[in-house]
């Protein structure tokens, strides 16, 4: 499912509204919200297949600068064993990167648009022919390609949302097998962003730069994000079996919280929502018209901030 789908609406009206099936790789609540209303399906069965895979490990490695964050993401690409797929921001970078990290057992290769037909061809059947290689591309790369035996998925920038990060991800580990998932992050303006009560709007976007500074189990945060709340941390991210797990800040259990997963709640100005996820001394509310927010635990208590709908 492409965005530009959702421009077929009209053509569905003035075909007397056929029968309209629609399936995507991955939606978050309010992207199908957007596919049934965009299409005009009407009274639609909505068919959502769970988002976890168990067999993934989630990391971020944080480093200074970016500089300090590529020589983080060689020194584990050199850790890793078998096929993988680094995923950076320019042609430039897959082709600096491809120099970097090929060796005489495991050699490297690009993929972008920069290169010829012929070249990218040559570059899928060498990532699929079964022999350990580590592919370096933008994010084009493994669109459409069923290679069951990826055994890591590095990022070396952040991705522009967790909704693009997931289907990335997820080209790994395909045959059950365990799988790494990092992303090497580059800290910007000093440290860890701060949710207020409600004061940022927690969009996709924002929602990555969450789960990049988050404490607690990313699992967690990411399985939220697509309207699957749990209450059990995965013990498969590095904030779960990571040196300092035992430091981070408790999730929210029903005893302690103001509202339980999966409550119904309404706020004076975002209207009617749904509580996804605790993270310490914050709440994710998936609001129907708002969207994410982010709130402060303390402050929803204080200032009655949310009732139960």
């Amino acid at each position: 499912f492409r965005p530009d789908y959702l421009e077929l609406g009209a053509l569905i009206e003035q075909l007397g509204g056929p029968q309209v099936l629609a399936l995507t790789a991955t939606a978050s609540p309010p992207v199908r919200e957007e596919i049934v209303e965009r299409l005009g399906m009407d009274d639609p069965v909505v068919v959502v297949a769970g988002f976890d895979r168990p067999n993934i490990h989630l990391a971020v490695e944080t480093s200074g600068d970016r500089d300090q964050a590529q020589e983080a993401l060689v020194a584990r690409v050199a850790e890793l064993d078998g096929t993988g797929i680094v995923y950076v921001a320019t042609r430039r970078d897959a082709d600096d990167l491809a120099r970097r990290l090929g060796t005489r057992r495991r050699p490297a290769a690009a993929y972008h648009a920069g290169m010829t037909a012929r070249r990218r061809h040559a570059v899928h059947e060498r990532f699929t022919g079964g022999t350990p290689v580590v592919v370096t591309a933008t994010t084009a790369f493994g669109m459409g390609i069923d290679a069951p035996g990826v055994r890591f998925v590095l990022h070396a920038d952040a991705p522009e949302s967790l909704d693009s990060y997931y289907q990335e991800f997820g080209r790994a580990g395909r045959d059950g097998e365990p799988a790494e998932a990092v992303v090497f992050h580059a800290r910007r303006n000093g440290g860890a962003r701060r949710f207020q009560a409600g004061s940022a709007d927690a969009t996709r976007a924002t929602m990555m730069e969450r789960y990049l500074d988050a404490r607690s189990c990313r699992w967690k945060l990411v399985l939220a994000y697509f309207g699957q709340a749990v209450e059990v941390d995965c013990g498969r991210c590095d904030n779960c079996t990571g040196p300092r797990s035992g430091e981070r800040p408790a999730a929210g259990r029903d005893g302690d919280v103001p509202f339980p997963l999966e409550s119904r709640v309404t706020h004076g100005s975002w209207g009617a929502g749904r509580v996804l996820a605790y993270e310490g001394d914050t709440m994710t509310v998936l609001f129907d018209e708002g969207g994410y927010r982010t709130l402060s635990v303390d402050l929803v208590r204080s200032k009655n901030l949310l009732a139960e709908s």
